[in-house]
């Protein structure tokens, strides 16, 4: 299955338009994490989350409020694809992690970091975004949560 979920969604890491949830795959997945330009969230996740509407439509609304600060943001399916055992790692079945790569982090001798906390509400994402990025001027995290929640709130109407 793997493979063929790479053949399916191989270009969409790669490639994609900036503002939207890029599909990570297992083969793309060590040139993201040592060598985007841009910095990078990255949520992985299993088909058996709990809350998969919500989290998922929220991530979709958050990318292009990040995207204006050249993040860029990508969705790792544990169900269909995984990292190589150098890159992210996997997490417990029905939740869902997050990881922050800086930019360029192999030749920078960076690292990427792990939000400890699985299933985390969106305010602690974007407070561990702050808490690692390098964006000079830093984004008002506090507005895009509001920003992001207010679509949400119209979204689900």
């Amino acid at each position: 299955p793997a493979e063929s979920a790479e053949a399916e969604h191989g270009g969409e890491a790669a490639s994609g338009g900036a503002g939207r949830v890029r599909r990570l795959v297992g083969r793309t997945c060590r040139q993201v994490v040592q060598a985007s330009d841009t910095e990078v969230l990255v949520e992985v996740y299993d088909e058996w989350r709990r809350d998969h509407a919500w989290r998922t439509l929220r991530l979709d609304l958050l990318a292009p409020l990040l995207a204006r600060y050249n993040v860029t943001v990508y969705r790792l399916d544990l169900g269909h694809n995984e990292c190589p055992s150098d890159g992210l790692q996997t997490i417990p079945a029905g939740y869902s992690g997050y990881y922050f790569v800086p930019r360029r982090a192999k030749e920078r001798g960076k690292k990427f970091q792990k939000l400890k906390k699985y299933d985390p509400p969106f305010e602690r994402i974007l407070s561990f975004m702050d808490k690692h990025t390098e964006l000079s001027p830093r984004p008002n995290f506090s507005s895009l949560l509001a920003e992001m929640e207010g679509a949400a709130a119209r979204s689900e109407r």
